[in-house]
């Protein structure tokens, strides 16, 4: 997931992801799907980590 990441793209606009997934890589629907909801997961995660670190650090 870090190439998503990298790309500067909002893992959160499921919309342009999957247009961004289709035109640069080719990705299918099914694979587009999964790799969004991968993106989101890490991104919630390293905010909850974030938060967690400020509050504890």
């Amino acid at each position: 997931m870090a190439v998503v990441q990298a790309s500067g793209i909002d893992p959160l606009d499921q919309k342009v992801m999957r247009n961004w997934l289709k035109r640069e890589h080719g990705i299918l629907q099914n694979s587009q799907w999964t790799m969004i909801y991968e993106a989101e997961i890490s991104e919630e995660v390293e905010k909850l980590l974030r938060i967690a670190y400020e509050q504890n650090g």
